[in-house]
């Protein structure tokens, strides 16, 4: 590739038109170097894609949340837990009480919500560990239900719901307790985590009107027992929710921009927009033809830097934190279960420093809200040369399109880019023969 020796013929990066500021000396009619800019807006369109995973990370969803663009979205949580820690009965303690604890990262809603409702229930199969589960994912819930409880949430101030449970729950988990004070078999089976709990389900009720995200490694969330001695000291003792989960999620777009999907991988072209918001299973797509059909007709060029900037809608509503660009393969189809496993090159666009020869650091393009709060920025500049030197050898390209997603697949951020500003700049150097 020639990109990594002509870069070094001149600076790496500069931001401005006129060669003189960058402190090239090309003011000599001998120079063979000559200086210019590319601009060009980058055409965007919305994805849906339907398959999102969500049982491989450290939060889950639960709620409803309804947007007049992205639709409403339904969210019921599926929980195996396992013994944390805490004190066992013995003989000397008495069940006093059961309660879950759901630790609350962040919080999709429109200011204070009252009469939310969590219905807590128990499963009739197992979550399996070498399973993925996707949004479309459920497992089949037991009719009898072990907590109906309605509350009230400020997003700004609070970050606990305490769950109260059903005594006969509560007492059925006294009683293992009970039996796991003794040692042996029964200790060992309960402090090793051998008994197979059914898995909790948290289901919103029909009024809901936020969606949470649960911390799953916070070590307040779990379910906890109350227990009292003779004297009333409390001492409880704690499962954590840290194991196999996923989230299931409805998805209602009637009555929305959105509403003209209804097919996976369908691609459209919505007004001055593209949408960003995996959990309602839209994505924006780009479509890099306008450079590369400037690459092909401009042969052996050298890029000083390119950078691309997308901008969004300000007074967006929780844009999303942080992007990623996906290569769609031959199909169209982007490859996330090959990126999640470790498997970043010809899937996923790369860090600038990946690109450079010899690189061990092989990372994901990741970028965070720039500095002004209304864009993403980046510098692709060794990205944009590939592309060149693809065209100059007409190689195929390493990728003509990009899906911008995000490594936080269930969060409950949305971005609404605006097209006309989705724009690609290129400062490159051209070889003029005298």
């Amino acid at each position: 590739m020639k990109s990594g020796l002509a870069l070094l013929l001149v600076p790496f990066f500069f931001a401005c038109d006129d060669p003189s500021d960058l402190g090239l000396e090309l003011e000599s009619d001998n120079n063979p170097l000559q200086l210019h800019k590319f601009e060009t807006v980058i055409p965007a369109s919305t994805l849906y894609i339907d398959s999102l995973r969500t049982e491989h990370f450290t939060t889950s969803l639960f709620g409803r949340y309804q947007d007049p663009v992205f639709g409403e979205v339904t969210a019921t949580s599926y929980h195996s837990y396992s013994v944390a820690s805490g004190t066992l009965p013995g003989d000397t303690l008495d069940y006093s009480d059961v309660f879950l604890i759901l630790k609350i990262k962040e919080a999709k809603a429109d200011g204070i919500v009252g009469n939310e409702r969590i219905e807590v229930r128990e499963c009739n199969e197992q979550i399996h560990s070498d399973v993925k589960y996707f949004a479309s994912n459920s497992l089949e819930q037991k009719d009898e239900v072990i907590a109906t409880h309605d509350f009230t949430y400020d997003p700004l101030g609070d970050t606990i719901i305490n769950v109260p449970l059903s005594e006969a729950y509560g007492t059925w988990l006294f009683d293992l307790l009970v039996k796991g004070s003794d040692t042996g078999d029964n200790q060992d089976s309960l402090l090793q985590n051998k008994y197979d709990y059914p898995p909790l389900a948290f289901n919103p009720g029909s009024g809901n009107a936020a969606l949470y995200s649960i911390d799953l490694d916070d070590d307040t969330t779990g379910i906890y027992v109350e227990m009292t001695n003779g004297s009333g000291a409390l001492e409880y003792f704690q499962w954590d929710l840290k194991n196999e989960h996923f989230a299931s999620l409805e998805r209602d777009r009637s009555g929305t921009p959105l509403s003209v999907f209804n097919s996976d991988y369908q691609e459209e072209v919505l007004n001055e927009q593209a949408y960003l918001n995996l959990l309602s299973g839209v994505y924006t797509q780009l479509d890099l033809a306008p450079y590369l059909e400037f690459a092909e007709s401009h042969q052996q060029i050298i890029i000083n830097r390119a950078s691309l900037r997308l901008a969004f809608e300000e007074g967006e509503n929780s844009p999303v934190d942080f992007i990623q660009f996906y290569y769609p393969n031959s199909s169209g189809r982007i490859n996330g279960g090959a990126v999640v496993n470790g498997s970043l090159v010809n899937n996923v666009l790369l860090s600038e420093g990946a690109y450079r020869p010899g690189s061990s650091n092989v990372s994901a393009l990741t970028l965070g809200l720039a500095t002004d709060s209304v864009s993403y920025e980046a510098d692709i500049t060794l990205f944009t040369q590939i592309l060149s030197d693809n065209s100059d050898n007409e190689d195929d390209y390493l990728a003509e399109k990009l899906v911008i997603t995000s490594p936080e697949t269930i969060g409950l951020g949305q971005t609404t880019f605006i097209k006309s500003d989705i724009k690609l700049t290129v400062y490159y150097a051209t070889v003029e023969n005298n």
